[in-house]
């Protein structure tokens, strides 16, 4: 046999405690919900503006790098690798000619002296 569903144990006022937390709760969550929409609504002209100014400033700062890019496109020729060996070859045949007992008289650490 089945046994009928026994009342519950716990006093009324429990349960009216309950209706009432579950009211305020509710409540309170409306009261959230409705100011931030009010808030929201209320900062939407500023942040609009913040973000036009965030706009402008990204596109002036892009067409800087764009300037910039474009300015230093002649120096790309001095990182090839070939104009690198070119530039250590130089080097080395200054060192070179430094340790020549003839040339390396003329020639300092600097340059040429101010016999030349």
């Amino acid at each position: 046999m089945t046994q009928a569903p026994r009342p519950s144990r716990l006093p009324p006022a429990f349960w009216s405690l309950a209706r009432v937390l579950g009211t305020v709760g509710i409540g309170l969550a409306l009261l959230l919900m409705l100011g931030t929409w009010g808030l929201t609504l209320t900062f939407a002209p500023m942040i609009g503006g913040w973000l036009n100014q965030a706009e402008v400033g990204l596109s002036n700062m892009n067409t800087n790098m764009g300037n910039l890019i474009n300015s230093l496109e002649p120096l790309d020729i001095l990182a090839r690798p070939e104009t690198l060996d070119a530039v250590r070859s130089l080097g080395n045949l200054a060192e070179r000619a430094r340790q020549a007992p003839l040339i390396g008289a003329f020639l300092t650490q600097n340059g040429v002296t101010a016999q030349a």
